[in-house]
């Protein structure tokens, strides 16, 4: 995916998702401090999959700063199964209780 398109879709993201004016600055600023801790690399492919490591890692740790602890492990979870859907590891059927 190229850059500007990764940019352009959490522009989209901050704009569909009705946040207020302080939460889009709060959101794009998380983005922008993974773009800037991300490993640096020469390969596109390699050089997106780092930003999304450091996005990841990053959007975790900005969100556990509002939740109670008891709270942590669910989001944990909650992240750790959208990663795994979109790699096709974990079916949404078997989720299903």
């Amino acid at each position: 995916m190229p850059f500007n398109l990764i940019i352009l879709c959490r522009v989209l993201a901050v704009c569909l998702c009705g946040f207020s004016g302080s939460e889009s600055v709060h959101v794009m600023q998380v983005f922008e401090y993974s773009l800037h801790k991300s490993l640096p690399d020469t390969n596109l492919n390699k050089r997106l999959r780092n930003i999304s490591e450091a996005h990841t890692y990053n959007v975790y740790t900005y969100g556990c700063t509002g939740i109670f602890e008891k709270h942590k492990l669910l989001f944990s979870f909650q992240i750790t199964i959208k990663l795994k859907l979109d790699e096709g590891l974990v079916r949404l059927v078997g989720l299903n209780c």
